[in-house]
């Protein structure tokens, strides 16, 4: 019989080795670190550049003690919002512990990628799953893969275009929607235990309802899909439960009710936010325009075999008549019916169906099927093999067939980080990180004229503003782009000088005798020289 020291024992280790899992998925951060060369600098870059640094932009601006935040990839002002708190905390958290913003960054991507996985752990035990059940959830829940197929002789995997499905990426994926999945799994389990084991009385009853709705609208704040993400899972979980009445009517409707208040508060607060000013009003256009090539069949193929296999599970599940599995269901089926259904209805960005973790739900309600194919088969064919083991063998046959898949990852990790061997903004130079050292020296050091590649550094790593920086971050982006072209590359001397003047800038970071001729006839001085690059301007950096 197993002792409460040995169940502590289980879980330190477990603990220990989802923590290994996450920091194994960033195999391609280590292959940069690897093999940056000599007189360059690889400041932990993750996923889409320009994003990357407009992340650390957030935190910066944490690091500078706010936490209503603004774009500083635009020369002009706008009023800053209390909005896209989770990062600027971060920068709170680096200024205070010393480390730097690329570090946190990567920490809490570890950090909460371990803990999505730790939480899918504990609602394991919510589920009552036998041990040997546990575990092959937990084996699918990292190692199982979308579905793929050969292509040219390529290993080709269903839904490459999105860095969320790729086997190894998405468990330390962008730690923002890690954090708010993690919140999401925390308060559907803190809702489900008040409806289970021992009664509550109801001052502990509420208490306990307004904390999950609590948690529940954290992670909504910090990642906006989670609002229908919540609202489906938790509307089916509840409705059906009332069907089955399983559950008290009651106190289901008003645990219930008292979540949706919570979410409907903060999506009023998000809507207000992003019809107010600019850049967040740029998030309400985005969530227009931007559409991914995906429908509810071909979402249903990057969950690989777990995936096709949790269909069949939800008729086991829902006959198990339990809150849990029921929402466990519902969570499975948000994204297919975001995408078919709330798609049609609602003005969200398909995008965001596409970010509930839908693997964790896909691997729990696949392992009952496992387990009745096992079954199935011991029984018919007369194998002289254990449910138990006849379990085990299918679920390691489901990992072996995601192989290929794993191998097309890290082929793909391997490729795309040679091609960004080149890439300045991957692998800057460390003349670059000079210029930026010197201009963090200042707390208001202004708007910050430089190429528009290394003009998404400028507010990642100081106080200063850029020209531009981001294509959506930056108001009206192609024509501060050609703003910059015209003083760095242009030939119109007339064009040169008229771009200093527009882009309002108190800086010039120089890289060339033309750059310096330019900046100088338009009034600037040099204030700071490193090897190959020069500061130049109407003040100094150091308030000289």
């Amino acid at each position: 019989m197993r002792t409460l020291e040995d169940e502590k024992q289980q879980d330190s280790m477990a603990k220990w080795l989802l923590l290994a899992v996450a920091a194994a998925s960033l195999i391609q951060t280590f292959v940069y670190i690897i093999r940056t060369p000599a007189g360059f600098t690889y400041p932990l870059v993750h996923n889409y550049e320009a994003d990357y640094y407009w992340y650390l932009s957030l935190m910066r601006q944490g690091w500078d003690g706010k936490l209503s935040v603004t774009t500083r990839f635009t020369g002009e002002n706008f009023p800053p919002q209390p909005v896209n708190t989770f990062f600027p905390v971060l920068g709170m958290v680096s200024r205070i512990s010393g480390l730097s913003l690329p570090v946190i960054y990567t920490v809490a991507r570890v950090a909460f990628g371990w803990g999505l996985l730790y939480m899918s752990l504990r609602l394991l035990r919510l589920l009552k799953l036998d041990k040997q059940q546990a575990v092959a959830v937990m084996i699918l829940v990292v190692l199982g893969v979308p579905l793929w197929y050969l292509s040219e002789g390529k290993i080709v995997q269903a839904g490459e275009f999105w860095t969320g499905f790729d086997p190894i990426l998405r468990i330390t994926w962008l730690p923002h929607h890690l954090a708010a999945n993690c919140l999401y799994l925390g308060g559907l389990i803190l809702f489900v235990r008040l409806f289970t084991g021992t009664s509550l009385k109801p001052p502990a009853f509420i208490r306990g309802i307004v904390l999950a709705a609590v948690i529940f609208m954290a992670g909504a704040w910090i990642n906006p899909a989670i609002i229908p993400l919540a609202t489906v899972s938790l509307g089916l979980a509840i409705a059906i439960s009332l069907v089955q009445r399983t559950v008290p009517v009651l106190k289901l409707l008003a645990g219930g009710s008292a979540v949706a208040a919570g979410l409907a508060g903060v999506t009023l607060a998000l809507w207000k936010v992003q019809n107010s000013t600019f850049p967040w009003t740029a998030f309400r256009d985005w969530e227009q325009y931007i559409t991914y090539p995906v429908t509810a069949g071909s979402y249903l193929l990057t969950l690989g075999l777990p995936g096709l296999l949790a269909l069949p599970g939800i008729i086991i599940a829902l006959k198990r008549k339990s809150l849990i599995w029921n929402m466990v269901t519902g969570w499975f089926l948000f994204p297919l019916l975001g995408l078919e259904i709330l798609n049609r209805l609602l003005p969200l960005s398909n995008g965001r169906y596409l970010q509930g973790a839908g693997y964790i739900p896909a691997a729990i309600l696949s392992v009952p099927i496992l387990s009745a194919v096992a079954v199935y088969f011991r029984k018919t064919m007369k194998l002289k093999l254990s449910t138990t083991l006849a379990g085990t063998v299918l679920t390691i046959a489901v990992v072996i067939w995601g192989m290929p898949a794993f191998a097309a990852s890290v082929s793909r990790q391997m490729a795309y980080a040679k091609k960004n061997l080149s890439n300045t903004q991957v692998l800057v130079p460390q003349n670059v990180f000079g210029a930026l050292t010197e201009l963090s020296g200042t707390p208001d050091c202004g708007i910050v004229m430089a190429p528009d590649t290394v003009s998404p550094l400028i507010p990642a790593f100081s106080s200063c503003r850029s020209v531009a920086g981001h294509p959506t971050f930056t108001f009206n982006p192609s024509e501060k782009i050609a703003l910059l072209n015209s003083f760095y590359s242009g030939s119109d001397e007339v064009r040169a000088q008229e771009a200093v003047r527009q882009s309002g800038a108190a800086m010039i970071l120089v890289f060339s005798d033309l750059n310096r001729n330019r900046a100088q006839k338009a009034g600037f001085r040099p204030v700071w020289e490193g090897s190959g690059i020069g500061i130049y301007g109407k003040i100094s950096p150091k308030g000289i």
